[in-house]
């Protein structure tokens, strides 16, 4: 291995070398830069010109397939049956509500009366009816 003699670096002009070395960096990070504009000015055109209804149909889509995904996964998860899970959550609703669930009530005409002609909701055992 040769041994360098720092006299040998004395007519070396460091400083010269250094600042060209810098200007060609800066001219170089220049370059680079504006090329990093010019694609992201494509990007945004790119993405600008797509159809709002091709984007909301991608949603839509998205949307769709995630709400089949989760009921799946709901179903197959579930630990007890619809039946049992229903039962669960009248309870649940009952204990939440203290009991003072409406109460529906018919003037006796059973199934088929539409609601608005003789129903009535009551809140509670033997309180006055609301109208």
């Amino acid at each position: 291995m040769a041994k360098i003699d720092l006299s040998d670096l004395k007519g070396i002009k460091l400083d010269e070398i250094l600042g060209d070395l810098r200007e060609e960096a800066g001219k170089r990070a220049s370059s680079l830069m504006g090329e990093g504009r010019d694609q992201v000015k494509s990007t945004r055109k790119a993405l600008a010109d797509q159809n709002d209804g091709d984007m909301f149909g991608a949603f839509a889509l998205g949307l769709a397939v995630g709400a089949l995904i989760g009921a799946a996964v709901a179903l197959l998860l579930t630990p007890v049956s619809g039946s049992e899970a229903r039962r669960k959550l009248t309870e649940q609703a009952d204990k939440v509500r203290g009991g003072s669930a409406p109460e529906w009530e018919t003037d006796g005409a059973g199934n088929g009366k539409t609601a608005y002609q003789s129903t009535t909701p009551t809140y509670g055992a033997g309180s006055s009816t609301v109208r």
